[in-house]
């Protein structure tokens, strides 16, 4: 092949365009199974008590599907965002004093991962705007998380509820306004956040908004070949897979389960 340059004249190895063609394939592919692979969405809340959690679950489904009072189980319901499955996991709440959580607390927030067998997209930390999150919260929330593999906050994100307390600021005012614990908390989620109003379950906005991140989270930690390993126990003892003797202030008991971003 011969190309015309400024009045000369040179030929391009044939080679050269089949190495540009295959590549161009490979992105293609690759595009189109990640495209496949976000046709649905998995999604687990964590978070202290009356933070919102069961109310956002129902904002992120459209349906009311999780009852408002504090449950004391998992529950998982799945529903429909512009023809994709979302599918979220609603956990327990914690205490804010962590001498108040218990064990069967720990366990049973732990099992919600297990709802998920092929595991979930992100892992939701839900935080009311209307909270001064100072380091009490950190160290319970930072206990909690610690139940899991490090590689857990790879998959993490800070959703902010009670969107219509910001007024007229932004959210990034409120975080530089806020103690510095919520600033190491967005940094530990690789400033990763978003603010939703459950008081406006039609504003459908907000919701793509977040599923947008989630996809962009899921993209970045696929390029990172960051994908966490957390291997869901096998045998009897599954359902109590966080061991009898598991407390939050051993920073080294990790469970082992398996969320893998598909």
């Amino acid at each position: 092949m011969v190309w015309y340059n400024g009045g000369s004249y040179y030929k391009v190895e044939e080679h050269i365009f089949q190495v540009i063609k295959e590549k161009q394939k490979e992105v293609a592919e690759r595009a189109e199974e990640r495209r496949k692979k976000l046709q649905e969405l998995r999604i687990i809340l964590l978070g202290q008590k009356t933070v919102g959690k069961s109310a956002t679950g129902n904002t992120l489904l459209h349906k009311e599907v999780f009852a408002s009072s504090q449950n004391e189980q998992c529950q998982m319901q799945e529903g429909e965002d512009l023809g994709r499955r979302v599918t979220v996991i609603d956990t327990p709440g914690w205490w804010q004093d962590s001498s108040c959580c218990t064990d069967e607390i720990d366990k049973e927030i732990a099992r919600g991962f297990s709802l998920s067998p092929v595991g979930v997209h992100v892992i939701l930390l839900v935080i009311p705007l209307d909270l001064t999150f100072r380091d009490s919260q950190r160290v319970t929330l930072e206990d909690h998380m610690n139940l899991f593999h490090a590689t857990v906050w790879k998959h993490a994100m800070v959703l902010f509820t009670y969107g219509d307390k910001l007024a007229d600021k932004s959210l990034e005012e409120h975080i530089e306004r806020e103690h510095s614990a919520l600033r190491w908390l967005i940094e530990k989620c690789e400033n990763r956040y978003h603010a939703i109003n459950n008081m406006k379950k039609m504003d459908m906005n907000q919701v793509t908004e977040l599923f947008e991140k989630i996809e962009e989270t899921v993209a970045g930690n696929s390029e990172n070949k960051a994908v966490g390993h957390f291997s869901w126990p096998s045998g009897n003892n599954s359902n109590c897979s966080a061991g009898k003797d598991i407390k939050k202030k051993k920073k080294n008991h990790q469970l082992n389960w398996n969320l893998w971003t598909k």
